[in-house]
């Protein structure tokens, strides 16, 4: 077996010429290009080289600035399975709160421009500024630079990114367990880039909720949709399955977002709003102070009371 190395090695250095210098494998060099994905060693071998491998074992995702989503590039964990949506290529893209979200937990990392950014640019880059923002920003959250405000309007910022208020209520309902989506979301089975950006309630510019939240587990009878006992009203063949987007059901209530400085729509709106959504799902209303307190409100024929 020696003998044969050796006239491997004499062979291929006749045809090849001298074989680099060797590092019994001490320091593997991988390539600094993404799409490289092998490594060839002195002795022939070829290896597999991940191109995020300075990211650890987050889950990576890049920033497409024109569509203002974050394409999934490695998927890494649990959590990416209840957040984003389907392109109509396969591709996995998340929402912006959702990056900035599952970022902020230690979930995932984002590139930004062709590096990885800090959460703290990420507030920078994937919430659209207003005007009182330099007054609700959290500490160690102000964004690094002082880029021109992307206001309500500004049609050169697409309408993909929530403003802070909005994220602190996503924020908030995920903490309580909840997988949560842009408005709407249901209908597509999560298929859809074009969900609307949330936004906070606003009689002359915002008049819908933004948010549908579903349980992360809920009863499945047999007719395979989540969220209820057979027809018949009998829930002994009911079991608890975990959510899938593929056979997402109605949500258990949509969120409309307010700040305790703006007003709460008044009662015959709130009843027609009700009267809007599918039967049987709650609205509440989630209203933000501006150190990020979130308190929910649920809404009885259009009268809201703490939760």
């Amino acid at each position: 077996l020696l003998m044969l190395r050796r006239l491997v090695k004499r062979v291929r250095r006749t045809v090849l010429g001298p074989a680099p210098k060797e590092d019994n494998g001490a320091h593997r060099r991988q390539s600094t290009e993404r799409p490289s994905t092998t490594t060839s060693a002195p002795d022939g071998a070829v290896t597999l080289v991940d191109p995020y491998s300075e990211y650890g074992a987050r889950a990576v995702l890049e920033w497409d600035a024109d569509r203002q989503l974050a394409k999934v590039v490695r998927p890494r964990g649990k959590l990416l399975q209840s957040v984003g949506v389907v392109g109509p290529g396969g591709e996995h893209w998340l929402f912006a709160e959702e990056t900035l979200h599952l970022c902020e937990r230690g979930g995932a990392a984002c590139i930004v421009d062709g590096r990885g950014a800090t959460v703290r640019e990420l507030y920078s880059v994937a919430l659209r500024a207003a005007d009182d923002d330099d007054d609700v920003l959290p500490k160690g959250s102000r964004p690094p630079t002082t880029k021109k405000k992307r206001r309500r309007g500004d049609s050169s910022t697409g309408h993909g990114l929530p403003p802070l208020p909005c994220y602190w209520v996503y924020a908030h309902l995920r903490s309580l367990g909840y997988v949560v989506f842009r408005a709407r979301a249901h209908a597509t089975r999560a298929r859809s880039l074009d969900l609307a950006a949330p936004d906070v309630w606003d009689d002359a510019t915002h008049r819908d909720v933004a948010f549908e939240a579903h349980q992360p587990s809920a009863a499945s009878s047999s007719g395979g949709l989540l969220g209820g006992a057979s027809a018949g009203g009998d829930s002994s063949s009911s079991s608890l399955t975990p959510f899938s987007k593929a056979s997402m059901g109605r949500p258990s209530f949509y969120v409309l977002v307010t700040t305790y400085a703006g007003h709460i729509p008044p009662v015959p709106v709130l009843v027609d709003l009700v009267g809007r959504l599918p039967a049987g799902v709650a609205l509440k209303i989630a209203a933000v102070a501006g150190d990020g307190t979130v308190l929910l409100f649920d809404v009885d024929v259009g009268i809201p009371r703490l939760t």
